[in-house]
Order: C-alpha cells, then sequence, then structure tokens
C-alpha cells in the first residue's frame, strides 16, 4: 500500500517470519539491543516507515535486512494494520525464508541482542496466554494557547479514566514473555 497521506501517528511495519529449516517451521523474534528504544524486549524484525520507503512493505524489507540481514525473504501477505493504544500504526507482514540451519542466521547487533526460533508446532500446542490489563491517566499536560476550549474541556475528561485492553502472551523456553503489540 502506498503511503499516500499525511499523518502525526507513527507508521512501522514488522515482519512476522516464518524460518523454514528442512522440515521444521520456526517463529522468529529478536530480542531488542539495551541501548534502543524497548530495550530487552522481545519482537518480530520491523520498524518505523521512512519517507524513502514509499511504501510499508519496502519498510518491512529495509528493516528485516537491517536488522536481521541480507536473505532471500519472501514477503508472503500484509496483514490487517494494527493501531496501538498510544496511536501507532502498524502494517504486519507475513514472510519466509529457507535456511540449512540455525548458524546460518546472523543479525544486526547495534540493534537486536540476540534471535530465538520457536517452533511453530509448540506455538500451536502451547497456545497463548489471555490477559487483560488496564490504563489510567492520572497526568495529563496540555499544549495548547486556550483558545479552543471545548476540546481542553473533553481532553480532560479522559483524566482519572481507566481503558481496558485485552492481549496476549506466550513464555519461551528460556522464560522470556512475548507479549504486548508483539503478543497480538
Amino acid at each position: 500500500m502506498n503511503i499516500e497521506f499525511e499523518t502525526d501517528h507513527f507508521l512501522a511495519a514488522i515482519v512476522i517470519c516464518i524460518v523454514i529449516i528442512g522440515e521444521k517451521e520456526y517463529l522468529l523474534f529478536q530480542k531488542r539491543s539495551e541501548h534502543i528504544e524497548q530495550p530487552g524486549d522481545i519482537s518480530f524484525p520491523g520498524g518505523h516507515f521512512e519517507k524513502e520507503d514509499i511504501t510499508l512493505e519496502q519498510t518491512a524489507l529495509r528493516e528485516f535486512r537491517e536488522e536481521i540481514g541480507e536473505f532471500n525473504l519472501e514477503l508472503v501477505e500484509a496483514l490487517k494494520w494494527h493501531v496501538t493504544l498510544i496511536g501507532a500504526i502498524i502494517e504486519p507482514w507475513v514472510g519466509k525464508i529457507t535456511i540449512s540451519d540455525e548458524s546460518k542466521l546472523s543479525f544486526s547487533h547495534s540493534e537486536v541482542s540476540k534471535l530465538i526460533l520457536l517452533p511453530l508446532e509448540e506455538l500451536i500446542q502451547k497456545g497463548l496466554v489471555n490477559y487483560e490489563y488496564e490504563i489510567e491517566v492520572k497526568k495529563m499536560s496540555l499544549l495548547t494557547d486556550g483558545s479552543n476550549s471545548s476540546i481542553e474541556k473533553s481532553i480532560h475528561r479522559m483524566r482519572n479514566r481507566v481503558w481496558k485492553h485485552q492481549g496476549y502472551a506466550y513464555e519461551l523456553p528460556s522464560g522470556e514473555v512475548v507479549w504486548g503489540i508483539t503478543g497480538e
């Protein structure tokens, strides 16, 4: 999809990558490096849209190459956009690569601390854990000139409001947990 609109929202694309090694299929996760945003989180390869990408498909390919390397990644299908609670818009792509063994995988140590291959069969057998959490807005600041009091009143009503959200989580064999946007 071409990005032909202006938005203040954070646009991103991720790759839900299936790695095929012999007859087995794995889901590829990465643990984010400690010196970048969301350090230590388990995520799919991906990142933010840059204007030179033109499409979110190009964002997915570029970010995969930057983080994981130059593999013969085949993007199979785009899934529906995911809008986060903070308004980020993410386009997930299902992709696949075929390699002869796990040692063929590489990654950018500046962005990724390690790769995790989860057998798809294990994920299907074990399943995801459904959880619910609440977010309460305690403090807000309005950066306005005060000229639109109806908007300000509306925004102030959000303070002390509680939003409930459902998500999914999965505990990896290492004890690390896939949750949040990645779990969804």
